[in-house]
């Protein structure tokens, strides 16, 4: 049978899919959702577990369930997804496991996944680091004819 959309809606949820060779890697999500991250989360996610153990395969996935698991939950949080890059994850989630580290390799870790980023080039110095917000507000207000509040929400 041929699939002719990576997208399906049923009932009000989302399922996303992408193809390699014999596998299918699928996403499932409620509400509306950025389609593009679902599909770059899904290929970042191939992209790991063949850093990992090489080809895609459905014979890896059964050989290695354990480790996919334990890169799922270090990849996402809450189901949004964190950190990608297969050279800090195998910095800490090696073949056998979760590895023990010490109170040096611990800081060292948590130095590179909050402080370096892999393409940024060493030593750009600014004069000034800013941060922009958007703060959105939403003002719901109900009152009657003679002026009263009925319901308010900030």
């Amino acid at each position: 049978q041929q699939v002719r959309t990576p997208v399906t809606n049923i009932s009000r949820t989302n399922f996303f899919h992408v193809k390699r060779l014999n596998i299918w890697l699928c996403a499932a999500a409620r509400g509306n959702v950025n389609a593009a991250m679902v599909f770059q989360f899904l290929h970042r996610m191939l992209e790991v577990m063949s850093g990992y153990f090489g080809k895609v395969s459905e014979e890896n996935i059964k050989n290695n369930f354990v480790l996919i698991y334990e890169l799922l939950d270090e990849i996402l949080d809450y189901g949004y997804p964190q950190n990608t890059d297969t050279g800090i994850l195998k910095t800490y989630i090696t073949q056998s496991g979760i590895k023990n580290t010490s109170k040096e390799e611990t800081t060292q870790i948590t130095n590179q996944v909050t402080g370096q980023i892999g393409w940024r080039r060493e030593g750009i110095k600014y004069r000034r680091n800013e941060l922009f917000l958007d703060v959105m507000e939403s003002v719901n207000l109900l009152m009657s004819p003679q002026g009263q509040v009925l319901s308010a929400h900030v």
